[in-house]
């Protein structure tokens, strides 16, 4: 937020920071220059951040609705895409008085332990916390602590925690932001209720962290002393929107890295060479405590509605820039929509929904976050590995790096320009090998034997890594595997064999019609069969998603079912059955197909979550075994009778045709 609410002024921002560089080291944190060789933070970081990344969500634009219960139709997705901490931009009501635009800016926080209630209530907030907890994923929220609105109550109740002019009228921060009025920080009871009403959101609503809007217009001991009293509920995590290696020692995991950001854009413009970035990490790996997170990105809420979207900024680049944010030594920042080619500035003061779309940047950003969360190479602070520079034949134009840590490693190499490329990777720091993660090529098991030459085009870019088990070779066997489920299953099969709480003999037969990718995300796939019932044929379709923890064939996620359909209204109860606000009926219901030997496969049902009583009687294919000229399949029923779960199982052989 800081930098881009002085669009309405550019100049704004240079009064701005000489107004600041006047001030005291207790307001003003020193930048990276004034503070090499940093001391040792103190700072004791989630363990679950350490294999983390970032992904921020603007509610008001996610959806149509623009609610929380909105936005929580795309977890299972952003689960998918690896997704780790979500950051939620201000979710509290916003000022009416001298609001900006129709809906106002987020930053005008109105009430500071409530919610906006356009997105919906405390209670909705709070059902969804608990959700992306039971999706093993984290929740932090935009702290706005340097002002608020001027409808605040606080503003009629607390006058003096405010900043005066010379005769005695409130101000904003600074005159472009004349939305919101700015709090005096030499106000000791202002410190205390701005801690508590962050303590409220993480013990009472369950968030885990913070992140702390333009943080160095705050005293750096107001967040040190915040920290303090929040870790004593449970540990958090606190991102500071400023860049300063202070804000590590007691205060913050994480801090903007803005000066990246903004060489990055130089470098895709051509007025820096690529040896820039080099120069950058080892500055950088000088200025800061060594287990400080430095966030990267190519884009957020502010560069997007302000300078334009990364698409318009860094161009053909912004595939391979995206990449060094996700590869190199620090914690990435993904801005909703920019998995979705987001090529488009939002609205910061209106309503204006995100376009989702498929575009082929997604596949970067789920195979690297992925990749992140299995290798220890790209872990964040201490657990993971600086980047080692590899000096190339044409350090102007090519970018490389590798990251070693236990074992694991990461290399990477980039073509910063819009001109073909053949150089060598100059010594042996990177010799080893490695499979290609991208481009995708599930065959690119690769050896460096040192001084190696590659070639790559116009912004091109190479990713290498050892291991990447759980995080790619399961994928690509699930993916191999369902183009075999594809040529194997469709078919007709008879029945031969039981109910399982039944001794009668099962009569019937199923006819497996399509097994498909839908385009959606490349990784759902349906199951269509048939199936007679009561001299009236039912079709159904059965919804999967690719899971990337396959230790065998195929992964597949439930996430809805259609039954029960007729040959007229297929294609329309289909659609309605399955429609996004359905998908999270069954999540949580996996089903692993495994391979036990040549031909012969099995599934075993993950988690008895599925098991909802919102999802009764739903079929799945439990079983699938392949022998010379016989394929069997087994199909179950499960369903929940006196609150136990049953299931029901037949199994089905294919006939000869």
């Amino acid at each position: 937020m800081l930098r881009n609410r002085f669009n309405q002024r550019p100049e704004a921002w240079l009064i701005f920071s000489l107004v600041f560089a006047s001030m005291s080291l207790g307001n003003l944190y020193p930048t990276p220059a004034q503070a090499l060789e940093t001391p040792a933070s103190d700072i004791k970081h989630p363990d679950w951040s350490y294999s983390a990344s970032i992904y921020e969500v603007n509610v008001r634009q996610y959806t149509s609705e623009g609610t929380f219960d909105a936005f929580a139709h795309h977890l299972p997705r952003l689960k998918g895409m690896g997704v780790s901490i979500l950051w939620f931009m201000p979710i509290h009501p916003i000022g009416q008085l001298k609001r900006k635009g129709t809906l106002g800016s987020y930053y005008s926080v109105k009430d500071y332990k409530d919610v906006n209630p356009e997105f919906g209530t405390i209670d909705d907030f709070k059902n969804l916390v608990k959700r992306i907890h039971e999706m093993g994923m984290y929740v932090i929220i935009d702290w706005v602590g340097n002002h608020c609105a001027w409808d605040n109550p606080l503003v009629r109740q607390h006058p003096d925690w405010f900043t005066h002019d010379a005769q005695g009228n409130l101000v904003s921060p600074v005159p472009e932001w004349s939305d919101v009025v700015d709090f005096d920080y030499s106000r000791p009871d202002l410190w205390n209720f701005m801690i508590e009403a962050m303590k409220f959101w993480v013990r009472d609503v369950g968030v885990d962290g913070f992140r702390c809007d333009v943080a160095g217009m705050v005293p750096l001991e107001f967040w040190e002393r915040a920290r303090q009293e929040l870790e004593e509920i449970k540990p958090v995590f606190m991102l500071a929107e400023w860049e300063a290696p202070q804000a590590h020692f007691r205060a913050f995991d994480a801090t903007y890295g803005w000066d990246l950001y903004h060489l990055m854009m130089k470098v895709a413009k051509g007025s820096m060479p690529a040896s820039a970035i080099g120069n950058y990490l080892e500055v950088n790996s000088r200025s800061y405590p060594q287990d400080a997170y430095r966030m990267y990105f190519t884009s957020n809420h502010d560069e997007n509605s302000w300078n334009g979207s990364a698409l318009e900024r860094f161009g053909a680049g912004a595939p391979v820039f995206a990449i060094l944010s996700l590869t190199l030594d620090g914690i990435p920042l993904v801005y909703g929509g920019q998995e979705a080619g987001l090529n488009k500035r939002l609205a910061f003061f209106d309503k204006d929904e995100i376009p989702w779309a498929e575009h082929p940047i997604r596949e970067i950003y789920r195979r690297l976050l992925l990749l992140k969360r299995a290798n220890r190479a790209l872990w964040n602070g201490e657990q993971g590995a600086r980047a080692q520079w590899i000096h190339t034949s044409d350090d102007d134009h090519v970018f490389a790096f590798v990251r070693r840590k236990s074992g694991d490693k990461v290399l990477v190499v980039t073509n910063l320009s819009n001109s073909d490329v053949e150089v060598t990777l100059k010594g042996k720091s990177h010799v080893g090998g490695y499979r290609q993660i991208l481009p995708k090529d599930l065959h690119a098991d690769i050896y460096f034997m040192g001084d190696d030459k590659i070639h790559l085009p116009p912004w091109g870019y190479r990713v290498f890594a050892e291991p990447v088990d759980e995080g790619f070779r399961g994928l690509e066997r699930a993916s191999r595997g369902l183009d075999v489920l594809s040529k194997i299953l469709p078919g007709l099969y008879a029945s031969r064999g039981a109910l399982l709480d039944d001794t009668s003999q099962v009569t019937s037969t199923l006819e497996i019609i399509h097994v498909w990718k839908e385009s959606q995300d490349g990784e759902w796939f349906y199951i269509e069969d048939k199936i007679p019932n009561d001299n009236q044929k039912l079709q159904a379709r059965y919804l999967w998603h690719l899971f990337p923890r396959a230790d065998g064939i195929v992964i597949g996620r439930t996430f809805a079912i259609s039954r029960g359909l007729t040959a007229g209204n297929v294609e329309e109860s289909f659609w309605k059955n399955t429609s996004r606000d359905a998908l999270s009926l069954v999540e949580g219901c996996t089903l692993a197909f495994r391979r036990k030997k040549v031909g012969v496969f099995t599934a075993q049902l993950e988690d008895s979550a599925c098991l909802y009583e919102d999802a009764l009687d739903f079929p799945l294919i439990s079983g699938l075994k392949v022998k010379p000229g016989e394929v069997k399949l087994e199909r179950a029923t499960a369903r929940i009778a006196d609150g136990q779960p049953i299931f029901e199982q037949a199994t089905y052989v294919r006939q000869p045709e």
